[in-house]
């Protein structure tokens, strides 16, 4: 017993150690994602008490701002400690976050397989393989710059919208594992309980469009709970078996409450709210039309698996079981679907069509396309001899010999031509204070954009105070900055 333990457990550890290295890979080498535009800036150097603060631009907006600080605080202690630029730090960074929390993610999905299938190592494994092998093929639809689930319009994007997403999914993809056990805070074990209120307070408070599920998720825990106590159970006692779902929803409707005294949402729209939906609902079928063939079939073939489940299961009570859990799978993912599409009309109906800020919705699919092999696999475990070619498939199907994927920026520029053109410009300010100069105007790409976005006139100052902080200069400096086509020859950047 002891060995098969410790088996499982390197087995876990090196599929952690695999998908991490493989994430780090990508985000750092392959497709960086630099600091570009002034919401970069201003998050990065941005230092966010650990609170939801009623009227700020943000107010419950917590998580994405502390782990921008952070991103920004590290880098900058790496460039001082000369590990390289400060870009570079930068990307390396957000690349070593975002797989430590794409890793868990990942690891949720196997950890839910094995729970509630029964399922093998090997199994288990290919299928969470596959889990984020559809992450990257699902709008895989060109040969070149394809969106992915991972993707963002910038690096702002990744701390506002992605990772609240995933911290949300992964704290999902946990208690569904165990769903008859309800989360119990009795302090017996407090290193693992301080850290799921840790983990439960900054998804609470990180983005609507992320935590949205966590709420919808909790609300079903909750109701089902309630439904289906005991005779004689007293109230008191039932309140304290779902304390922490209810303490979720009723936090989660207090950050959206907060968001909408923020700034942020003084800025919607007062269109008619109905036009706006269907302004939502179109750019949501753009998005879904964006979605790869091979992507589309393969959610037909688990809608199929399903089906042929149900019709070969001759138990009437496997049968009610397996209904009972899609059941349960729909009453959370559906609504939190809607909510979405109505968040977007409130905010901006563009959101709809962006894949960052659909995140969940997205990986509810998913994760019932998987969760049906899953049954297929337990059901027919033959079938788990034809996973190592599905997985190559799919990989072959998503990897192209050209840049198959879309990087992370404003100005769309391949990702390593967008950090040297950062590089070119925070260098510049560094080596200017170093030369002694207390004023100076440094050269940016034109872009076309009202102010030049995204390098318009508010990117130097905020960067030179955070470069004075970190020792990276040793005085103050005045930063300027000029637009000029000679950068962007140099560059090889289009002209607008």
């Amino acid at each position: 017993m002891k060995r098969n333990t410790d088996r499982n457990r390197r087995i876990n550890l090196l599929l952690c150690l695999a998908v991490f290295a493989a994430m780090s890979v990508f985000f750092i080498v392959l497709h960086p994602i630099p600091i570009m535009d002034e919401d970069d800036v201003i998050y990065t150097v941005l230092s966010r008490k650990a609170i939801p603060i009623p009227g700020a631009w943000n107010p419950s907006r917590m998580m994405p701002e502390l782990l921008s600080s952070l991103c920004g605080n590290l880098a900058g202690l790496c460039a001082a400690l000369h590990l390289g630029r400060f870009i570079d730090c930068q990307i390396a960074v957000l690349g070593l976050m975002l797989s430590a929390l794409i890793t868990a993610y990942v690891f949720s999905l196997k950890r839910l397989l094995e729970a509630r299938f029964r399922l093998g190592q090997f199994s288990s494994v290919c299928l969470a393989l596959l889990f984020l092998l559809l992450h990257f093929l699902i709008f895989r639809s060109a040969y070149s710059r394809n969106l992915y689930l991972f993707h963002t319009y910038d690096q702002c994007c990744v701390f506002f919208y992605t990772m609240p997403a995933l911290l949300c999914c992964s704290l999902v993809l946990y208690f569904m594992a165990d769903p008859d056990k309800e989360p119990q805070l009795t302090g017996c074990r407090p290193l693992r309980e301080s850290m799921l209120v840790l983990l439960l307070y900054l998804a609470v408070f990180s983005n609507l469009f992320g935590s949205a599920i966590l709420a919808a998720y909790a609300l079903f825990r909750a109701v089902r709970g309630f439904c289906g106590r005991r005779a004689g159970a007293d109230g008191k006692s039932l309140l304290k078996t779902e304390a922490v779902w209810l303490a979720v929803v009723i936090l989660w409707l207090l950050a959206a409450v907060l968001e909408a005294t923020g700034g942020r949402a003084g800025g919607a729209a007062d269109a008619a709210l109905l036009s706006r939906l269907g302004e939502a609902f179109a750019e949501w079928m753009k998005l879904l039309g964006k979605t790869a063939l091979l992507f589309r079939l393969l959610v037909l073939a688990a809608v199929l698996a399903a089906l042929g489940l149900l019709a070969a299961e001759k138990n009437s009570g496997n049968r009610k079981n397996g209904l009972s859990f899609l059941g349960g799978v729909l009453v959370w993912a559906v609504p939190n679907a809607l909510f979405l599409l109505l968040l977007s009309a409130v905010v901006n109906p563009k959101y709809a069509g962006r894949p960052e800020a659909m995140f969940t919705l997205l990986f509810s699919v998913i994760l019932l396309m998987l969760l049906s092999f899953a049954a297929f696999v337990r059901r027919w475990p033959k079938a788990s001899l034809l996973l190592p070619v599905l997985l190559l498939f799919v990989y072959s199907m998503t990897n192209t010999r050209f840049l198959t994927f879309a990087d992370s920026n404003p100005l769309e520029l391949d990702g390593h031509l967008a950090a040297a053109v950062e590089n070119e410009i925070y260098e510049g300010i560094i080596a200017a204070a170093r030369a002694g100069e207390t004023e100076i105007t440094i050269d940016v790409p034109v872009s076309g954009e009202e102010g030049n976005w995204p390098h318009d006139g508010n990117i130097g100052k905020p960067m030179a105070a955070f470069f004075l902080k970190y020792g990276l200069i040793d005085h103050e400096i005045l930063v300027h900055t000029h637009p000029s086509e000679d950068f962007n020859r140099a560059f090889n950047i289009p002209l607008p």
